[in-house]
């Protein structure tokens, strides 16, 4: 792999170790912070929602100044959401903390297209193979996120977390740095505005369709269960440790099987990879629906962020398969957007669902969905057979 895909590589590290920590204790420091705990998964919805609001910007600014340029403003954007969740735990404030949230999601809106310039920057016979292995980055995180959210949790003593998100900051600050030496080819404007199909035509295509769907759903229905699962973990009486442990298996879920599913997208296919994932949100499902002890919702976590990675990748794959270099802004924007929009949903409800209806209506409630990915997939397969399936 190029010294690119290396770059791109670390930066995912660096930026799922930011993210890590705040899956771990953004709902907790919610609860804590909020008046009506209803509202403690708010602050990670709004990572969500800014993800959502903010990812069509980020392609289109991309694509105007260069993805090293874009990129850094997104690191820029997380070091003040770091700077200013840390200031609004220590000063005890929700609505600021809410706000650098926002600011942290629109970092995550930036940096979700790491895996995008990994498949610029490499031929297409390696295509499938840089985008994994920039998502296997993630497994340094996995590893050392959540320890390090538990560690630095006190480093700001009496005020709990506060260090945590300072910690968040030292990550955006670092991942800056690295994203200063990374190079990136542009489209040229002639092409970007001229070339490629409409926007309008691309959607309607089996194609960006099943895309859209397998990484809507995967990322939902796992963003829903892992959103609400520190709050359950905690519920049953466990510790903030354990609820560390849990979020960390589930991390290695999701990014470790990058070194696989890259070489199974381009061996078997990236639909086959997809139906592969939607298979393991149900085990993930039925196990975390099976009972509440430790070893549940590890094992129901660890399915959870397996099945998510297989859809994921393989939805990324099958996107960018089948797109030109001059419509990869809007097909890449539409994409991130739909998708972020179905995961701002489903993480603003999830504390107050799991608070009126319990772990076990969470756990169940991304079924349906997926059964549907399934059967939309299995549909495209059969047809794709007599007819080839073009974005």
């Amino acid at each position: 792999m190029n010294r690119n895909v290396i770059l791109l590589c670390l930066a995912e590290a660096l930026y799922v170790c930011y993210l890590s920590i705040g899956f771990t204790l953004i709902s907790l420091v919610g609860q804590s912070l909020a008046t009506n705990k209803n509202l403690a998964t708010l602050p990670f919805s709004m990572t969500i929602v800014a993800s959502a609001v903010t990812t069509i910007g980020a392609s289109m600014l991309m694509a105007r100044i260069g993805r090293r340029q874009g990129f850094m403003v997104g690191a820029m954007l997380g070091i003040a959401g770091g700077a200013l969740a840390t200031f609004a735990i220590m000063t005890g404030s929700f609505v600021l903390f809410c706000a650098g949230n926002f600011l942290m999601g629109m970092f995550k809106a930036f940096a979700q297209y790491y895996r995008f310039a990994a498949g610029e920057v490499t031929e297409p016979g390696s295509r499938a193979s840089a985008i994994s292995l920039v998502l296997a980055g993630g497994v340094l995180a996995a590893i050392g996120g959540p320890q390090v959210a538990a560690f630095s949790r006190d480093l700001l003593a009496p005020v709990a977390f506060a260090g945590s998100f300072a910690a968040i900051t030292v990550l955006a600050l670092l991942t800056f740095v690295l994203i200063a030496f990374l190079q990136v080819p542009p489209v040229s404007k002639a092409a970007r505005l001229h070339g490629g199909r409409p926007l309008s035509v691309i959607m309607k295509t089996p194609a960006f369709i099943t895309a859209v769907a397998a990484g809507s759903v995967g990322y939902s229905v796992m963003g829903f269960v892992m959103t609400a699962t520190p709050l359950a973990v905690i519920g049953c009486g466990y510790t903030m440790g354990e609820a560390a442990t849990v979020i960390q298996w589930h991390l290695l879920g999701m990014f470790a099987p990058s070194f696989l599913t890259g070489k199974l997208s381009a061996q078997t296919g990236s639909r086959t990879v997809i139906l592969a994932g939607a298979v393991m949100l149900l085990v993930g499902a039925a196990i975390g629906a099976s009972g509440t002890t430790m070893m549940h919702f590890w094992i129901g976590l660890l399915a959870s962020g397996i099945g998510w990675n297989f859809m994921y990748v393989g939805a990324t794959v099958l996107l960018t398969e089948n797109q030109v270099p001059e419509e990869r802004a809007k097909v890449q924007a539409a994409n991130e957007f739909v998708m972020f929009a179905c995961v701002s949903l489903s993480t603003f409800i999830a504390g107050a669902f799991y608070n009126l209806y319990g772990w076990n209506a969470v756990a169940l409630l991304g079924v349906p969905p997926v059964l549907l990915v399934i059967g939309l997939i299995s549909w495209f397969m059969m047809r794709s057979r007599t007819a080839p399936v073009s974005l």
